[in-house]
């Protein structure tokens, strides 16, 4: 009897709950006036009104008569209405990303009964070109250029190209921090390299490809070695050459074994490679490429009796997707924490400048290194 009971009981609740659902109207937004925009806010905040934002937020577009809403334009770039949340007095909504062709620093809001407008500045973050991944990619193979925002200034293989000295080269593919192209077989060396976007806006990449100002060592001389066990020289097979000979370190490294890769064309005079005057005007550069992970043993650079120690931005352990080149600026060579000026006497005299492992990492070594130069900055 007691389960019967129980029974019941469910099945009575069950009964007033259903009636009540179908006694339940549906809410009826009506939105017979003309639209009104009182105050646009974050969905986070929704009771302070902003005057700003950026692309793709999402924003409170709050006011009167808003739920037979059409269109929302931000500056002239319509916003799509089927992700958006839409009441009688209130439309959330993603602001479009996009690059307005018109800037009114404007919502407008349309729909059946009229328009409404709210001042609104939508800020557009800019175009950034970063690099070439590597500056010395071999004619016919696959350049890469890295950046921000390549998709929102429409850089991409319908509408974008690359101008390649003279050249006009199509974009294999495209994201909004990277550009990939074929080099073109009469790429010559020291061209500029720029973007053109969607409105035939010209932008330069830094740089120069297969950059030869400066080169201090190619690596087709032997320099001065310490200790060949782990550095050799050599043109391949593996890695591919992006030049013809490249210095590599194959083999175990011993902490502080000094396992020095060389002394670069043992004392060069800087002032033989145009570096004269404030290091803030000049940077290292040279193509690395890390076969197997590296975990820690850093590379060396010392100039003028000062010693810099590289870690890669990324950090350790690294390794890389072929070749790539690696820039350093000139300024973190420092006397005092100050940046070095090199004197036209010191550009002069032949200064000891060399680059090397050395550290408390014990590891097996597989990377490769060509083209050390240091070039004035763009």
């Amino acid at each position: 009897m007691k389960i019967k009971v129980l029974n019941s009981i469910s099945l009575a609740i069950v009964f007033v709950m259903t009636g009540l659902l179908s006694c339940k109207k549906e809410k009826v937004e009506s939105c017979a006036g003309v639209p009104g925009i009182t105050k646009v806010s974050t969905t986070l905040n929704r009771d302070e009104g902003k005057d700003k934002g950026n692309l793709s937020d999402w924003i409170i577009i709050q006011g009167i008569n808003l739920c037979d809403v059409n269109s929302i334009s931000f500056n002239n770039i319509e916003a799509d209405l089927k992700t958006a949340f839409i009441e009688a007095n209130e439309v959330t909504i993603k602001v479009p990303r996009g690059v307005p062709s018109d800037v009114n620093n404007k919502i407008i809001l349309k729909t059946k009964n009229g328009t409404a407008e709210y001042g609104y500045t939508i800020v557009i973050p800019a175009l950034q070109v970063s690099r070439m991944l590597n500056e010395y990619t071999p004619a016919g193979e696959t350049m890469v250029i890295l950046g921000k925002n390549f998709d929102l200034y429409e850089i991409n293989k319908t509408d974008g190209k690359v101008i390649f000295g003279t050249t006009e080269v199509n974009i294999d593919r495209a994201s909004a921090d990277s550009i990939y192209f074929k080099v073109p077989a009469n790429a010559a060396v020291n061209s500029v390299i720029k973007l053109k976007d969607k409105r035939n806006t010209v932008t330069p990449v830094p740089g120069f490809y297969r950059d030869n100002r400066g080169i201090i060592y190619d690596m087709e001389t032997a320099g001065d070695y310490w200790n060949s066990a782990v550095l050799v020289r050599q043109d391949g097979p593996v890695p591919t050459p992006v030049a013809s000979k490249y210095a590599y370190w194959k083999g175990n490294y011993n902490a502080w074994g000094w396992n020095e890769a060389f002394h670069i064309v043992s004392n060069p005079k800087l002032g033989d490679y145009n570096v004269v005057g404030s290091s803030n005007n000049y940077t290292i550069k040279f193509e690395l490429n890390v076969l197997d992970t590296w975990k820690g043993s850093n590379i060396k650079i010392k100039l003028m009796d000062i010693t810099y120690t590289w870690v890669p931005p990324s950090g350790f352990p690294v390794k890389t997707k072929g070749w790539e080149t690696v820039s350093i600026p000139l300024s973190v060579f420092k006397t005092a924490n100050v940046p070095i000026t090199i004197t036209p006497t010191q550009a002069a005299t032949a200064k000891e400048l060399r680059i090397y492992i050395h550290g408390a990492t014990v590891e097996a070594l597989n990377m490769a290194i060509d083209n050390f130069r240091i070039v004035p900055n763009d």
